[in-house]
């Protein structure tokens, strides 16, 4: 699919448009799942629910992206588990949504 998906691409997103997106790894995942446990401070909660009104704006630019231009392309940035430091890799929008539903697949809510 990937080879397929690398002869479909188009330019790249807006600068405007790539600010917005989810582009580090299983950051959206992460900031829709996350539980405050009954010992969390309030500062703490806040944090989470920041991090909630985040993932949503990024689920909806994505969503936005996917439906407009899915073989536009992405910069996202991930941190290889056999490797130290951050990478950067483009992606089409539509293999970016994919990432972020293997990752809900993996660290959803259980």
């Amino acid at each position: 699919m990937a080879a397929s998906e690398t002869a479909r691409r188009e330019p790249h997103v807006s600068a405007r448009e790539q600010r917005a997106l989810p582009t580090t790894a299983y950051a959206l995942v992460q900031d829709l799942c996350f539980r405050t446990g009954p010992r969390s401070s309030r500062a703490f909660a806040a944090n989470v629910e920041a991090g909630r009104r985040r993932a949503r704006r990024q689920f909806d630019a994505l969503e936005h992206s996917l439906r407009t231009h899915p073989h536009a392309v992405v910069t996202t940035r991930f941190t290889p588990s056999d490797a130290p430091g951050t990478e950067k890799q483009d992606l089409t929008v539509r293999e970016l949504a994919a990432t972020h539903v293997d990752g809900a697949a993996l660290d959803g809510p259980a």
